[in-house]
């Protein structure tokens, strides 16, 4: 078929552009489809986040108490320290040989836990988290320290719409290149087209050709997305082959002119 001829001979013309249409694409469809993931997980503005640390006399179950902590919502990590691990970070800190023979002579038995909290963690939820903690822990000592690094209502509204703003005009300079590859590339598929259109007289030929070549590329990215992260992302695709096909019949209302 002609088709496949001048989709080639466009792509061979123009392969660096076409790469880069494909890979910003490609970028765009999973950049939308894993917004809330990124949001969440990658734009962080402050590398520090929540704290909060607590002491236990619970010594033989430490690793079931931390598997239970580490599946709760808000919930980070969670850093184990025992009693000789206690114990080495009082030495350290009280160099004097007093205080040294104290430590030495005393018997530390407690477990500290400190948990790291995710960025967006209300005091609400914390408040259910030391429940929790308690209620895990009947009969036993628990000691909490404050809690640091918790924004409150207002400034977490406002690190959101930062990430908002941030996300989204990223998100729309990464269209607006791809609309300007694309629009590179039918520009180079009208020209090819209007030869074969001219002398072999068929009809259609610019917009038949560049039906075909969106239908490769969404196909492309159909088995791109589904063998890559195992989704077909089907929202994101039909938008942008809602926008290839649109963008077809707008660059073919008028005609191409040989200059």
């Amino acid at each position: 078929m002609i088709y496949f001829k001048i989709i080639f001979n466009v792509i061979q013309a123009n392969i660096f552009k076409f790469s880069f249409f494909l890979a910003f694409s490609f970028l765009a469809i999973i950049g939308f489809e894993k917004r809330e993931d990124i949001l969440k997980e990658y734009m962080l503005f402050s590398s520090e986040l929540p704290q909060m640390s607590f002491v236990t006399d619970e010594l033989g179950k430490s690793v079931e108490i931390k598997n239970k902590l580490m599946i709760l919502p808000g919930v980070k990590s969670v850093r184990v320290e025992k009693s000789n691990q206690l114990q080495e970070k009082l030495k350290n800190l009280f160099k004097d040989e007093g205080f040294q023979e104290i430590i030495n002579e005393s018997d530390i038995k407690y477990v500290k836990y400190t948990l790291t909290y995710e960025s967006m963690i209300t005091d609400k939820s914390i408040k259910l988290i030391k429940s929790f903690i308690i209620k895990i822990l009947p009969e036993k000592d628990v000691v909490f320290s404050s809690v640091k690094g918790v924004k409150n209502k207002g400034e977490n509204q406002k690190v959101k719409k930062s990430k908002f703003m941030i996300f989204y005009t990223t998100f729309g300079l990464l269209c607006l290149l791809i609309v300007f590859l694309h629009h590179g590339i039918m520009l180079e598929l009208k020209r090819f087209s209007y030869l074969y259109q001219r002398f072999q007289r068929k009809k259609y030929v610019t917009i038949k050709a560049s039906l075909l070549l969106s239908s490769m590329c969404i196909f492309t990215f159909i088995v791109l997305s589904y063998s890559l992260a195992s989704s077909l992302m089907i929202v994101p695709t039909v938008a942008l082959g809602a926008f290839l096909v649109s963008m077809t019949f707008l660059l073919n209302f008028k005609e191409h002119e040989w200059k």
